[in-house]
């Protein structure tokens, strides 16, 4: 987790999930992205669609990345982010 632009107070933190995913396919490592996705807590909804790409030192292996919208917690500070991070994630 990272400051972002301060363009606003939903804007200050950026978020993203990156997953390794062994797949025949773009498709078929789209498919697994969207179904591991789907499996998050509510709360961590994304921001715009999963990029997916070729892990170039290992043939069928495809590299996923997620941005996630981060709600205003307070105190608004790293440290209490990744405890709400953590914390809305632990069904996954």
């Amino acid at each position: 987790m990272s400051p972002a632009a301060p363009a606003g107070r939903d804007s200050r933190w950026a978020l993203s999930l990156r997953f390794a995913i062994e797949a025949a396919s773009q498709a078929e490592a789209r498919v697994i992205t969207g179904q591991t996705l789907a499996s998050l807590d509510r709360e961590l909804s994304l921001h715009g669609e999963p990029v997916i790409a070729p892990f170039r030192l290992r043939p069928g292996i495809w590299i996923a990345t997620a941005e996630l919208y981060v709600r205003p917690v307070e105190p608004d500070d790293p440290e209490n982010h990744c405890r709400y991070v953590l914390i809305t994630s632990v069904r996954v």
